[in-house]
């Protein structure tokens, strides 16, 4: 298959404009409104983001590639025209090219990863236009181009649909919750109900060895739901306290993040091995036996809930904010009888099940995408 670089067959269209000449109804795109994989998670008009320094245009014929940490993979299509933040690319393929084939091609793991090793900055890396202009492209034909395009992007609207599948599953406990017990008004002390334990903020220099023991992230809970693959290796030798290790079953805080994130639990449903808290995650411990873990969990997950934990959150400047311990501990809790909790328990513990049976089909369609993108680029498709 012919290599072609990738400013053979498409520019970057960095046409600044003023902020004061946008149309307050013009749409804006910034880095925030850019997931991870390339969804449009959201967008604002000019007059609400309230511009104030120049940015570039684009059309629904672009892809908008984030060059601020590339390694985030933050690369759109959008399907309308309007203004995006400096820190994205407006990329416009040419007549050569098909926009989609052009899309997936960007968006393999391998093309990320060779973005975030050809950016440039410690701290705020970013990848130049230059740079990006250079990657090679395999330029079948178009119309093997479009074919190729259009199986992956069948196989990507499976995730699409399993992951919206999960996202309705995820806030279903919320909504039973909220049927079973929104006229209740029982609270009890955050701290009369659970002891809070947390580790150690020590991680190994050197992230490539093979280590026994592993500390989550604080993105391990920050969804709501327990991801323990992330995590980083702890020094080789270094054994954690046994209070400091996770089980399954138990239930973890983080303590410090965003002041929406701050106070996000998960429950820890899978069996794990050799897996410690840090010291920006809390691992709960129960004072009494007439709680229920899934009850209470659903019950800090409350928009009420999660709004106290919010304002009790304190930090200056910068986005992480921290949650104290003693504060945390004064924070009303609603509470029901115990046989009303394993009620509630009782009819999530089958929505958990069938979230694992969606889980591992994610997994699946995810396993067949990759794959077919790989074969796809190599021209084995």
């Amino acid at each position: 298959m012919r290599m072609v670089t990738l400013g053979e067959i498409a520019k970057v269209e960095r046409t600044g404009v003023d902020p004061s000449t946008v149309p307050d109804d013009t749409w804006y795109l910034g880095l925030e409104h850019i997931e991870r994989g390339g969804g449009i998670i959201g967008r604002q008009t000019a007059g609400e983001a309230g511009l104030a320094s120049n940015k570039f245009t684009f059309t629904s014929g672009h892809i908008l590639y984030g060059k601020l940490r590339p390694y985030l993979g933050k690369i759109a299509a959008p399907n309308f025209s309007g203004v995006c933040s400096t820190d994205i690319l407006p990329v416009l393929p040419s007549e050569h090219i098909e926009k989609r084939y052009l899309l997936h091609y960007l968006r393999q793991p391998d093309i990320i990863g060779l973005a975030n090793t050809r950016s440039s900055g410690a701290n705020l890396p970013r990848l130049s236009a230059g740079e990006f202009l250079k990657f090679e492209v395999p330029l079948p034909p178009l119309d093997e181009q479009r074919r190729i395009a259009a199986i992956l992007d069948q196989a990507d609207a499976l995730r699409t649909k399993r992951r919206a599948q999960l996202a309705d599953l995820d806030a279903l406990p919320q909504a039973i919750f909220h049927a079973m017990f929104g006229q209740e008004v029982s609270t009890v002390p955050f701290g009369s109900v659970v002891d809070l334990i947390g580790g150690k903020s020590i991680v190994a220099p050197d992230q490539d060895i093979e280590s026994e023991y592993r500390v989550i992230k604080i993105s391990a809970v920050t969804s709501g739901t327990f991801r323990p693959h992330e995590s980083k290796a702890l020094p080789v030798g270094y054994v954690p306290a046994p209070h400091h290790l996770i089980r399954e079953g138990d239930v973890l805080m983080s303590r410090a993040n965003t002041a929406e994130l701050v106070g996000a639990v998960a429950r820890v449903t899978v069996p794990t091995k050799n897996l410690a808290v840090p010291d920006k995650v809390w691992r709960f411990s129960w004072k009494r036996p007439d709680i229920d873990p899934d009850y209470f969990v659903a019950a800090l997950q409350q928009p009420a809930t999660r709004r106290s934990m919010s304002q009790l959150a304190s930090g200056s400047g910068g986005s992480m904010k921290n949650i104290s311990k003693s504060k945390l501990e004064g924070m009303p809790v609603t509470w029901v009888p115990h046989l009303k909790q394993r009620a509630f328990a009782s009819v999530t513990s089958g929505i958990q099940r069938i979230r694992t049976s969606v889980s591992q089909e994610i997994l699946a369609t995810d396993a067949l995408f990759s794959s077919l993108q790989s074969r796809a680029f190599r021209g084995e498709l």
